[in-house]
């Protein structure tokens, strides 16, 4: 059931992402996230990670996803609004208890073949049961079927270790100060307690030099040569300086709001602004450009939410048939 593991691995990952923010850079050491920051800021914006991991449910009052690409097949653009709940299950290795509900009140998408639709829906996880609510049609599965190939596609070590991937690039000696700067901005109220607003951008033109000045990288780019063809920090400069100019005005940031009481994030946001020129080494995809941005409000954590199984539904299979064709549009 492609459908039931694309529609699981893209929510999952969503809810690690407002569940762990910032938790993906946290490392022993200077952490590259406080760059820009004072020590106090630092200390709250790196207490955000120990505070959740306490979180085992909470609410999301309000969600939004908004992507646009542009290329030479044409465009391509999804937008969808709602709220939902989460809780995870008590035992990590078990999906009894798992609780994920999304309703969207609104989503919309264009293809450069598929025209335009809009509507309205829920995704409802309950234990290893997925059901899809569906122009007003409930459709329903379990996500046991083809759990071997479903963990192919999504590899759960990579996504447990997403917590260490600061240290993973400190081990392949990828340096990421200066590729990171975080700011705080003006503070918010949310009900009588101050939330701190941090934002981190990426440097992508530093991201590129970090990684070239990488030994592993170099390595793994037949750049470890010895003698006269041995590749200088120089030349790995050189090259960075030639590959970023072709994403200029690519930005990366993301947003938290994290309470100066509790610790706990309150609301998180992700924005990409992708511009790529890749006519020089692709024609045939030319140039790119696209946006992705994703926003979240959570609440009640540690909260127990109820919400019930439809009463009758029809298999997974027909609503993949229905939407081959706009799975295939957004190249899912």
């Amino acid at each position: 059931m492609k459908l039931s593991r694309r529609s699981l691995a893209l929510w999952i990952v969503a809810a690690l992402l407002v569940v762990a923010p910032g938790a993906a850079l946290a490392q022993d050491g200077p952490n590259p996230l406080c760059t820009g920051l004072t020590d106090a800021d630092c200390q709250l914006l790196s207490s955000a990670s120990g505070a959740m991991e306490g979180v085992k449910s909470f609410s999301i009052p309000s969600y939004s996803i908004s992507f646009f690409l542009n290329s030479l097949d044409g465009e391509t653009t999804f937008n969808a609004t709602g709220s939902g709940h989460v809780m995870l299950p008590p035992d990590p290795e078990s999906p009894e208890g798992l609780l994920l509900h999304l309703v969207i009140d609104s989503a919309s998408y264009s293809t450069p073949t598929g025209g335009q639709s809009g509507g309205e829906g829920e995704i409802l996880v309950l234990g290893d049961m997925l059901y899809v609510k569906f122009n007003g049609e409930w459709y329903g599965g379990s996500l046991s079927e083809g759990a071997e190939e479903a963990e192919d596609e999504v590899d759960t070590g990579a996504v447990s270790d997403i917590t260490d991937l600061q240290q993973q690039f400190a081990d392949l000696g990828i340096n990421l100060a200066g590729v990171v700067t975080s700011t705080r901005e003006a503070d918010t109220d949310v009900m009588g307690q101050t939330v701190a607003n941090f934002t981190t951008t990426v440097d992508i033109t530093q991201l590129f030099l970090a990684l070239l000045q990488s030994p592993a990288m170099g390595e793994a780019m037949g750049m470890a040569a010895e003698g006269e063809d041995a590749m200088t920090p120089e030349d790995l400069q050189m090259i960075a300086a030639f590959i970023a100019p072709m994403f200029q005005g690519t930005v990366i940031s993301f947003s938290q709001g994290i309470g100066t009481e509790d610790n706990l994030v309150h609301s998180f946001r992700f924005d990409a602004v992708l511009n790529a020129d890749l006519s020089l080494f692709a024609p045939e995809v030319g140039a790119v450009a696209g946006e992705l941005h994703f926003a979240a409000n959570l609440d009640e954590y540690n909260g127990t939410f109820e919400v019930p199984a439809p009463e009758s539904y029809r298999p997974l299979e027909e609503l993949e048939a229905q939407l081959e064709g706009l799975t295939e549009g957004l190249g899912m």
